[in-house]
């Protein structure tokens, strides 16, 4: 989904559980492209709506591209193999959390070790040190 979304330049910033969508054979979808834009290797300035899966970089006004999707990506990971978004404070997310990075994991569920490596390379407050999609295959 994302490889196809990079490969045509576009980068939908607003990838959250709200806009995934499963069709009559269960293929993932994604959708709302309201917030997307044709990335043309020049680093977005422009503050979006916040949520649960925004990225640092997106609050911090320092410049996004691709890889503000991929930050996303890993907060809907942790979201379905948690039960919980991975910057929640109290009933709502907080901003000083995402833009350090500051997360857990649960520490009564039991989640593959995998899991946890691969959300820790993605949710990286530094997006240039973040997993590359081709790394994440």
């Amino acid at each position: 989904m994302l490889i196809e979304l990079n490969s045509e330049s576009i980068v939908h910033r607003d990838i959250r559980l709200e806009t995934l969508y499963l069709d009559s054979r269960l293929t993932l979808k994604l959708g709302d492209f309201g917030e997307s834009c044709l990335y043309k290797n020049e680093r977005r300035k422009s503050l979006l709506k916040l949520t649960h899966y925004t990225s640092p970089e997106v609050i911090n006004q320092s410049g996004h591209g691709f890889e503000t999707d991929l930050w996303a990506v890993g907060a809907v990971v942790y979201t379905l193999l948690t039960g919980q978004e991975p910057f929640k404070s109290g009933e709502s997310f907080s901003l000083g959390r995402i833009r350090n990075a500051n997360f857990s994991f649960p520490s009564d569920l039991t989640l593959d070790y995998k899991w946890k490596e691969i959300l820790k390379r993605i949710l990286v407050v530094d997006p240039s040190k973040r997993i590359s999609l081709e790394q994440l295959r």
